[in-house]
């Protein structure tokens, strides 16, 4: 028997209500993220008993994304304007040494306040990808021939979220501004869902008005009341138009109208925070004019940005960068 392996009883007690304490704590810290992401999308769904038992594994997951995702990011690189042109994502970002200027000057004024006592601070730079094609030269052989067509990329609508005096203290801020993104992207679905059923509640109702005008609530049961044909169309239509619509009413209205219903459109929306927030990193290869290498005779460089998909809909590239302020 190996004596110096064995631990005393004290000790294993002593861990087991250390691993104790811990996982309380930790249940602590999930309940009160869970409650401020219920809060922000519908303060109701705490109504419902065990709520929170239902969302901790689909937050955790959301957790487990943004934390990938923040990993993922490239950089952080210097952001400067002597780097300007010696710096090939730098150069590539901006149209001119005159336009990175202009951004660190509005960046100062909007991001100061996050500044570190070295007078630097950290941030991810987010920007729009424009890709057009343009015409130039190229050689061909021995022969330079005009009028070729070239893919040319610009980088428009710079921004810097997530700014702190450190990198870690960034990190930890696009975490919790990602998992911002996919609350605020179940709230919004959610929002669609009940506004959709009140629209076609509206919709009902009005057709029900025009049926009243066409007597639909009595031709037929006392075989009264005279349409020509002109408006016998009219009434037919607004029958078949009232019968889809209080279809469409009854589809909508299942599942969306209780908070039972919505902490299931959230744990839904929740356990699949990947087709919310995607991300993939791209290498590109440019020259010094932004034109694709394949397109160009110039020499060109290879870099690698981020780029964020907001719900298939939204793209930027993004990069991080140290700005020093002062």
């Amino acid at each position: 028997m190996d004596i110096k392996n064995r631990q005393s009883p004290e000790k294993k007690t002593g861990s087991f209500f250390s691993r104790l304490i811990s996982q309380h704590n930790q249940k602590k810290d999930e309940n009160k993220v869970i409650d401020e992401i219920v809060h922000h999308i519908e303060p109701k769904i705490a109504r419902v008993r065990g709520y929170r038992d239902r969302l901790r594994e689909p937050v955790k997951r959301c957790h487990q994304h943004v934390q990938s995702l923040v990993a993922a990011i490239v950089g952080p690189i210097p952001l400067r304007s002597s780097e300007y042109h010696s710096d090939p994502v730098v150069h590539a970002s901006f149209a001119g040494r005159d336009r990175l200027e202009e951004f660190l000057t509005i960046s100062a004024k909007q991001i100061e306040e996050f500044c570190s006592d070295k007078g630097e601070l950290f941030g991810l730079m987010t920007m729009t990808r424009e890709e057009k094609t343009t015409y130039g030269r190229k050689m061909e052989g021995n022969l330079i021939v005009g009028d070729v067509p070239m893919q040319v990329l610009t980088f428009t609508e710079h921004r810097i979220v997530g700014a702190a005096g450190s990198l870690d203290a960034t990190r930890l801020r696009l975490e919790r501004q990602a998992l911002e993104v996919l609350a605020e992207s179940a709230r919004q679905e959610l929002k669609e869902r009940r506004t959709l059923v009140a629209e076609l509640r509206d919709q009902q109702s009005q057709l029900k008005a025009m049926a009243r005008m066409f007597g639909l609530d009595r031709i037929g049961k006392t075989g009264s009341g005279y349409l020509n044909a002109e408006q016998q169309q009219k009434r037919d239509k607004v029958k078949q138009l009232l019968a889809q619509t209080e279809e469409e009413l009854s589809q909508a209205r299942e599942e969306n109208e209780t908070p039972q219903d919505w902490l299931e459109v959230l744990v839904k929306k929740l356990s699949e925070p990947q087709k919310i927030l995607h991300y993939a990193n791209d290498s590109l290869h440019l020259d010094w004019r932004n034109i694709r290498a394949e397109f160009s005779d110039e020499k060109s460089n290879f870099f690698t940005l981020t780029s964020f998909t907001l719900a298939e809909e939204l793209t930027r590239d993004a990069i991080l960068v140290n700005i020093k302020l002062h």
